[in-house]
């Protein structure tokens, strides 16, 4: 990978890097980031966990936390499934906060048109992920299996490309046989010379990573995180 391309390929973005607290609040890190990118520069991530009080946190609970702090920011959240799929009472990852998960999330989706939240049931190819970022106009939350998420980055550096998110308790429920660690991440590009997705990870300290699209398919289509994304517009039409 040539390191020129990535070192001018990221200092254009305005998403800043924001590192997440604890193992559950990488969503909240993530809405920080881009709330910081739009302005809003004070926030800070023990205000938005505050809002959304609560610990456990699904892709819906990100779409309304912007809708709190913008109303008018243009954006879109995607998703093969708007609710709770059932089959997720028997994942390790979710099971411990299942029941009170369903019962509140089920209830928020209905809510969603009538608070202008825009919730579109598809999965968003992967050319558009690239249309989006290509040119710098849009960033994109998007919930990934951490534990299949590459970064050629911190490979070439012989980093750790665990995050917070893959913390020990994770691995133990690893060893259970659980293989599947929710993390959300924030898209801030796309390089064509590589093919590869540039993003900000809550759970490390690397300012930026790159995944190749191949991989990134494989982590956000992982079973467990429903395709979610959303696709923030961070700069005006012109």
């Amino acid at each position: 990978m040539d390191n020129s391309i990535v070192q001018v390929s990221s200092s254009k973005f305005r998403v800043p890097h924001v590192l997440q607290q604890d193992s559950f609040d990488c969503g909240i890190a993530c809405v920080c980031m881009v709330l910081r990118g739009l302005g809003f520069v004070e926030v800070d991530l023990r205000e938005l966990n505050k809002q959304v009080a609560v610990s456990s946190i699904w892709t819906i609970d990100l779409a309304f936390l912007f809708r709190y702090y913008v109303p008018d920011l243009d954006f879109t959240y995607y998703t093969s499934y708007a609710g709770v799929r059932t089959q997720y009472r028997d994942n390790e990852f979710y099971r411990s906060t299942f029941d009170e998960d369903e019962r509140r999330v089920n209830r928020l989706f209905p809510k969603a048109k009538n608070n202008n939240v825009n919730v579109v049931q598809m999965v968003l190819p992967l050319e558009d992920f690239k249309r989006f970022l290509f040119n710098s106009k849009f960033a994109i939350i998007a919930l990934v299996n951490s534990r299949l998420l590459k970064c050629q980055l911190c490979q070439t550096k012989q980093l750790c490309c665990f995050s917070l998110c893959n913390s020990f308790d994770y691995i133990l429920d690893k060893l259970r046989g659980c293989n599947y660690a929710g993390h959300f991440i924030v898209l801030i590009g796309f390089d064509p010379n590589t093919d590869c997705l540039i993003y900000r990870d809550p759970g490390i300290t690397e300012r930026y990573c790159m995944v190749s699209m191949n991989d990134f398919e494989l982590a956000r289509r992982s079973y467990g995180t429903d395709e979610d994304c959303i696709v923030i517009r961070m700069q005006s039409q012109e």
